[in-house]
């Protein structure tokens, strides 16, 4: 996928002459200094939070370098002009992470039964390795856990294996987020976000934040409030925030419930598009807001894959509100594929591609009206590639439903054969002017998310429309 960090400068550039860069080292920064030049960069994360910024400043994060912090932006941006925070140097992106390391070998365990030790613990246990190996959390029965899982209850974390052979590492939550914005025109570019069982949401777009870019970011492991009583989110977009885009992101193991989510969208007017989503035992993409505010949000150009388990989950959900699409998206071996339900209205279903369902593909529930599926192929479903399920008043033509060959390259390759009978099978959408790879429609377009090119060579990542405006 191609980066987005050369038009953020280009924007911090045109917009403000005088918008200043700092700098941040968490291993050789000080918070005594001015953070103006990377030999007087800050150290903190805490320092960042504690200060001003302006309309096009940037705030860049050391690579290689880790922060054990709660990172919350205190100055708006404005249109053209937003706050940036990114990176800088060489190495990997800079992550801020939702744990805090507690103890590299514990001591003092009890023997409870055959099998399962425990020992005294200060808080609610966010993660626990045996030799640098990460142990699976056992929440219905965390006094019980097997070879391989560890518990926690009241004040003891518990383990299924005799800790004194091993070294036994454990975290503690850090904070609610691992980064929670209240502002407008907020932009982050080429920061990992690990978010490992803090204690909601890794990113939280709350109340006052809108207009906010997510770009060359990775969102991963935010693996759900230790009892599960919060449905948790890699991202969770709020319903009084709008406008904001999601860009050339990478989410991945975000949420270890049915109710949770790698992003979760009830605001309006946001856009999600050219990332690549997996990992969620809920759901990849949810558009919902309990009141029906959440309209006009489009998921477009995305590769969506292996999210959702058990009865509930799957790639993505658009549930309320008026005007939400999903088109030109490959989505991939989920428990459902699509799902349009309680009170949405004017859906649209558009030039998916969506295979290898472990249930449904596409889903029109009771509290779906009006919605729109066109263009779509949906194979290989293992219950119904196409279900309205007390769905009203619903379109649905022009379609590849019914089980027909649509003849992919190969069992990984979803671009079109020469002699595929989705060639030109579709019909025009206003508006929809290219495919999943950038390729332009021509004439009467495809089913699918691929245009059919007319050879087959290397197939291409989607392809990142220019001109990305703040506003």
């Amino acid at each position: 996928m191609r980066k987005f960090s050369f038009f953020i400068a280009f924007l911090l550039l045109a917009g403000n002459a005088w918008a200043v860069t700092y700098y941040v080292d968490q291993t050789g920064g000080s918070d005594l200094k001015n953070g103006q030049s990377t030999d007087n960069a800050w150290k903190t994360i805490d320092k960042v939070n504690n200060s001003t910024f302006y309309s096009g400043d940037s705030i860049l994060l050391k690579r290689g370098e880790i922060w054990r912090e709660q990172l919350t932006p205190p100055s708006s941006g404005n249109a053209g002009m937003p706050i940036t925070f990114g990176a800088y140097g060489n190495g990997d992106a800079p992550i801020l992470y939702g744990l805090d390391f507690i103890s590299s070998k514990l001591t003092g365990w009890t023997n409870n039964r055959a099998g399962v030790y425990s020992v005294a613990y200060p808080g609610v246990t966010g993660r626990v390795t045996f030799d640098g190996s990460l142990l699976t959390q056992n929440k219905s029965t965390p006094t019980s856990p097997a070879t391989g899982e560890w518990g926690w209850s009241g004040t003891r974390l518990y383990v299924g294996d005799k800790p004194t052979d091993h070294t036994v590492s454990a975290y503690l939550p850090k904070a609610g987020w691992v980064a929670h914005v209240t502002k407008k025109y907020i932009a982050f570019d080429g920061i990992t976000f690990d978010g490992t069982s803090v204690l909601y949401d890794g990113i939280k777009f709350d109340t006052g934040s809108s207009y906010c870019i997510v770009v060359n970011c990775t969102i991963r492991n935010h693996t759900s409030y230790y009892d599960q009583t919060y449905a948790s989110s890699g991202i969770l977009v709020r319903k009084d925030s709008t406008g904001n885009t999601f860009r050339n992101n990478v989410f991945e193991n975000n949420g270890t419930d049915p109710y949770s989510h790698n992003i979760y969208l009830a605001g309006t007017n946001n856009v999600f598009e050219h990332n690549e989503v997996s990992g969620s035992f809920g759901w990849g993409v949810q558009v919902y807001s309990a009141d029906s505010v959440t309209s006009n949000n489009i998921v477009r150009y995305n590769y969506i894959h292996n999210n959702g388990a058990g009865s509930r989950g799957g790639g993505i959900v658009l549930d309320s509100g008026v005007g939400n699409m999903a088109y030109y998206n490959i989505v991939e071996s989920n428990n459902y594929g699509i799902t349009v339900d309680e009170s949405s209205s004017g859906t649209g279903v558009y030039n998916n591609t969506i295979i290898n369902s472990t249930r449904n593909g596409i889903t029109l529930g009771v509290g779906s009206s009006t919605a729109t599926v066109r263009n779509n192929i949906v194979f290989g479903s293992r219950l119904d590639n196409y279900l309205c399920n007390g769905c009203s008043d619903p379109t649905q033509d022009h379609n590849l439903l019914d089980g027909t060959n649509p003849l992919f390259v190969s069992s990984s390759d979803y671009r079109l054969q020469s002699s595929s009978p989705a060639i030109n099978g579709g019909v025009a959408i206003v508006g929809m002017m290219s495919d999943y790879s950038g390729n332009s429609i021509k004439g009467l377009p495809d089913i699918g998310a691929y245009e059919f090119q007319g050879s087959v060579g290397v197939p291409k990542k989607p392809t990142n429309p220019t001109g990305l405006t703040i506003e």
